[in-house]
Parts: structure tokens; sequence; C-alpha cells
């Protein structure tokens, strides 16, 4: 096999013959991901980010192999059950994608989220080499908190941090969990932690290693905000049905669905938040705004819900230990002065 083809940022390489995702994807991926099978054994020498993509999970002879290799790829496999896998997650497989069931076709939405978390998986591995001179802090961020996300760059912007931004739709959440545990970035601040919610809410449109844990395992500085949990985002298009009548509800153009995040469930998500806080290695602030989670949590809007971000909050303030630094700020998420809190307490327990 010739070497030059493998002169692109990202290799993709299929664990079995006739992958359909991967058709799929090499439309919209040619010129930048270079595709190769698992049984041209080149792709193990190179130092290409790589990724596995795969219809079922790996044999043993396949797993034997990914472990003598010195930068591990990630491995994505596509189910149309992924609730199959919730409690016993295959093992080295970094994320799991829902299909149709039949075809095995991901959807528009599922593609379009995974192509970008590819650029995001290249974008983080061709920062390494620059890597003497900065450091790189991966940011989570959703669509109704990316206001917040634009003005913390800047911020950031004169520091020694380079500023790796992480669409938290479900697939890039699992990228930043493989970036962080194999300590290809140095720090994270999460701006959305809706990605948590999607799991452990039974949304089952992405699986992976549980959000919150690459960091802690690393022991790398984590500041982790509770800003986009107003709302959990229902991954896959909305097509017929009801919508819920229980809660605030939003469709967006592509009819995506968002429905607002309750009591009892928010709840669970700072139980949550906090376990995971609180089992870090490395250095942890948690940051909560009294003034509203997201662009959509405003008292003009049917989303507006005090009374479950407080519960949120004294959740969290019940299960987090003294290690941890937990702060409740009078401001809204996406508020300049909000984002200048955040930057402060990033660079104090990243000193």
């Amino acid at each position: 096999m010739n070497n030059e083809l493998y002169s692109g940022y990202l290799t993709l390489v299929t664990a079995e013959p006739d992958e359909q995702p991967v058709e799929q994807l090499s439309h919209d991926t040619s010129g930048w991901i270079n595709r190769t099978p698992w049984n041209d054994s080149q792709w193990t020498k190179i130092h290409n980010p790589t990724v596995i993509l795969t219809g079922m999970p790996l044999p043993e002879e396949k797993i034997q192999l990914l472990k003598t290799i010195p930068n591990k790829p990630f491995v994505l496999l596509y189910t149309s059950k992924p609730e199959d896998y919730r409690r016993n997650f295959p093992p080295l497989v970094d994320g799991i994608v829902k299909c149709s069931d039949g075809d095995k076709l991901l959807s528009l939405n599922n593609l379009s989220r995974i192509i970008s978390g590819l650029k995001t998986f290249s974008e983080i591995y061709t920062w390494q080499p620059t890597l003497e001179k900065k450091s790189l802090v991966a940011v989570t961020y959703c669509s109704a908190t990316e206001s917040a996300f634009l003005l913390l760059q800047q911020h950031l912007i004169t520091t020694k941090w380079q500023v790796i931004g992480i669409h938290a739709d479900g697939f890039c959440g699992q990228i930043l969990e493989y970036a962080a545990k194999n300590r290809l970035i140095h720090a994270t601040i999460e701006l959305s932690s809706n990605e948590l919610a999607y799991n452990l809410l039974a949304d089952y449109q992405y699986l992976g290693v549980n959000r919150l844990t690459g960091a802690a395992i690393a022991g790398i500085p984590q500041v982790i905000c509770t800003g986009g949990l107003d709302a959990m985002t229902h991954q896959e298009p909305v097509s017929g049905g009801e919508l819920p009548t229980d809660r605030a509800v939003l469709l967006d153009d592509q009819g995506n669905l968002f429905t607002r995040l309750l009591p009892p469930e928010l709840d669970l998500v700072g139980q949550e938040i906090a376990s995971k806080a609180c089992a870090s290695s490395g250095k942890v602030a948690i940051l909560h705004p009294t003034s509203g989670l997201s662009d959509r949590d405003r008292p003009i809007s049917p989303f507006w819900h005090p009374e479950a971000n407080a519960t949120l909050w004294q959740s969290m303030l019940n299960w987090v230990n003294n290690d941890v630094t937990l702060q409740e700020i009078p401001q809204h998420m996406c508020e300049e002065t909000m984002v200048q809190r955040i930057v402060e307490t990033f660079l104090a327990v990243t000193k």
C-alpha cells in the first residue's frame, strides 16, 4: 500500500467489508479523510489520528491488536439498538451511534454530527506539534450557550490557552472523553452539560464513555458549568407522534425537539455531576448561574423554570464534597459577567 495515501489529517478504518455508513461518510469527507480496510495492516503503523468504524463489537483478535498500537484509535460502533449496550459496553469501544434497523444507514442528523465530530478529532491532533507554546483547553457548548463560548474565546485569546470548541451534540462529547483520557488536551470547560442528561435520561441516539469521566481519570483540571441543562435535545427529528404536554417544548426548523427538564430529572443530573466531580483526581470547579442556564432559559421564555434550576443546585450541594469548588453565581449563563467568572475560575484551577 502507498503510504502517500496517509498524508491527510485522519484515517478511517472499516472493520468489516462493505460498511454502509462509510459510503455515506465518503461523499462528504473526501479530501480530508483517508479510508482503508482493516486487513490493510499499514494503518497500524502510521501516526495519523485514526477512527475505526464497525457494525459489530470487535472480536478478541482485533481487540488484542488495538492494545499493541501506540496511538489508540477512536472506535465507533453503529447499531440499530444502542440501548442493548447501555449496561454492557463493548471492550475498547469509545462511542456508539444509532443507525436505522435493517439497512444500517445513519440518519442525516447523525451523519452530520459524526462529520462534525471527525473534524473536531482532526483539529485536536493538528494542534499537538505546537503545544510547546500553548496548552489546549476543550470547551463544550450547545446552540443555546454558543454566545457564552464566543465570549470566552475572546477572554482566553491573550493567555497561554488554545481553545478547541466542542459542540455538545452527542457524538462530539465522545471525542472529548477520548481526548481527555488520552491526554491530548490539558483542561476542559463545560459550557453545556446537556450530553450528560442525554444518556442519564435514556436518550440512546449516542452512547459513549460516560461524560465527565475522561478528565477525571486523566486528572486534568475541569470547570463544569450547568449551562444547557434547562432542556434536553432529542437527537432525532420529530416525525409524527404527539409532543409532550407536561413541560415546555421547542421545535426548531430541522424538526429537532427540545424539552424542558423538570425538578426530578435535574435532581438526578445534579447528583451525577457532583459524583463525577468528587471522583476526579484533578482540580474541579462547578459553577451554577441562578438567572438562567441558556439563551432559552429567560423570564420571557416558556423554558423559564427557576424552581427546577434550584433543584439542580440543591442536588449538587447535597452530594459534593469539600475537594470540589462549588459556586452559585447570580448571573445568566450567557452574560459577560458570568463568562468573566468562568475565566477567573478556570485560570485559578489551572495555576
